[in-house]
C-alpha cells in the first residue's frame, strides 16, 4: 500500500492511497485503477496518485458552479 498526502501547516489537504491488486495494477481508494510497473519505483507511482487528485478539484469546482446556478435560478 502507498499513501501520498499533501499537508499545509501540518493539516492534510489531500490524501490518496492505493494498493497493488496484481502485478502492474494498483487500485486507488477512489475506485480508479493505475497501471504501473513495480520496477519503475514508488516515486513515479506517487506522481500517478497525485494526478488522480486533479479530478477531485474539478468535481469540487463543478459542484460550486452548480450551486451558484441553482441560487441564481431561485432569485
Amino acid at each position: 500500500m502507498l499513501t501520498v498526502s499533501i499537508l499545509i501547516n501540518g493539516q492534510p489537504l489531500y490524501t490518496r492511497s492505493c494498493f497493488r491488486e496484481e502485478e502492474g495494477i494498483y487500485r486507488v481508494d477512489d475506485g480508479s485503477v493505475i497501471l504501473h510497473n513495480y520496477n519503475d519505483g514508488a516515486v513515479l507511482l506517487a506522481h500517478k496518485l497525485l494526478d488522480t487528485m486533479h479530478e477531485l478539484r474539478r468535481k469540487e469546482k463543478l459542484s460550486k458552479i452548480l450551486e451558484l446556478i441553482k441560487d441564481k435560478d431561485n432569485e
